[in-house]
């Protein structure tokens, strides 16, 4: 639990970079965390304005996504440097070719051998926050749009005003009596902003079950949460340098929350512009803190500083946890006849 997880990551550890080691994390981490800003501030951007807003928007936004792909190939150089350079979240060779002789065995087996827990973690979470993204600017678009349409007059119809009394008659328009005299009607234009919060939360859901699986948190087959251990991870958050990650799941359930109170106020109360201000405000917060925890957890572990990684002598320190008393060593795995018994404890 004080560790970082050990299968599906990478086995080095912050205290033991060098300075090429930080030098190229940096960067990584500088050049794709601001791509990934500049290009949710242009597509939010872009969504939520309304149709003469885009028309003023579409260049700074073009240049925006241009700059933050750029940012985003440079990121992608140093992790592809990262991993086959410099060893990071590399595993051994002969845990990934298909012909070696031990081969997985088992449903279990082959779903992590297919679709490595880690792995599917990461892209569902990057899943998560670009819809949450996109169901953000649709929120936006639906409290602050109104498209007006204009109703074309339709000539007056003239009828018998009295009946059984001729040349009186009274015209009679059917738009004119069921709408307003003026032509132009204001509408709000069906934005599907609340069937995106819901398709968010929907996929958050999935996300946590994976996180859960990733982080060892499911108990054997049939993969029921491990429920004490998710608790013991939230009765550590007090202690700042054991809190990663239980605050990992706590902000993981809150992003499922959130999306749904969110899908619900878009849904009946779409022009609640405080609330959906308050709201938004707060999911972006606990996803932004979400995805620090995540480069947390992912290079340094799970015990240390929430606001940096561990140094070499925090790293040496070990964890309570960890130093749980063991069976003895030489105690059999297997039932032994008796024979054989004695001999065996001797040794």
């Amino acid at each position: 639990m004080g560790t970082a997880p050990t299968r599906g990551s990478s086995s080095r550890q912050p205290a033991d970079f060098d300075q090429t080691d930080w030098n190229f994390l940096r960067l990584h981490l500088l050049l794709n965390a601001s791509a990934t800003l500049l290009a949710l501030i242009a597509v939010v951007m872009w969504i939520a304005a309304s149709d003469s807003w885009r028309r003023v928007l579409r260049i700074p936004s073009l240049l925006l996504l241009l700059i933050a792909m750029g940012l985003m190939a440079d990121g992608a150089y140093h992790g592809g440097e990262m991993v086959f350079r410099l060893g990071f979240a590399t595993q051994g060779k002969l845990s990934v070719l298909p012909d070696h002789p031990v081969k997985p065995h088992g449903l279990q087996d082959k779903i992590e051998y297919y679709a490595p827990e880690g792995e599917v973690h990461l892209l569902g979470a990057g899943i998560v926050f670009a819809l949450a993204a996109v169901s953000l600017g649709l929120s936006v678009r639906r409290a602050v749009t109104t498209d007006t349409v204009v109703v074309q007059r339709v000539p007056p119809t003239y009828v018998s005003a009295e009946m059984g009394r001729e040349g009186s008659v009274k015209p009679i328009s059917l738009l004119q009596a069921l709408n307003d005299p003026e032509d132009e009607i204001p509408v709000v234009p069906p934005i599907p902003a609340g069937r995106f919060w819901l398709l968010t939360a929907l996929i958050a859901v999935g996300v946590i079950a994976s996180g859960l699986w990733f982080g060892g948190y499911l108990a054997s087959w049939p993969w029921i949460v491990d429920r004490e251990r998710v608790m013991r991870a939230i009765h550590r958050i007090p202690d700042a340098k054991r809190a990663r990650e239980g605050l990992h799941i706590v902000f993981g359930t809150s992003i499922l929350v959130l999306a749904l109170f969110l899908a619900i106020l878009t849904r009946f109360a779409p022009r609640s512009r405080v609330f959906l201000a308050a709201f938004s405000f707060l999911m972006v917060l606990v996803m932004a803190a979400q995805i620090w925890l995540g480069v947390m957890l992912t290079f340094d572990g799970g015990r240390g500083p929430l606001a940096r990684f561990k140094n070499t002598a925090e790293a040496t320190v070990p964890d309570p946890d960890d130093a749980a008393p063991s069976a003895p060593a030489t105690l059999p795995s297997i039932p032994l006849p008796p024979t054989t018994l004695p001999v065996t404890l001797g040794q």
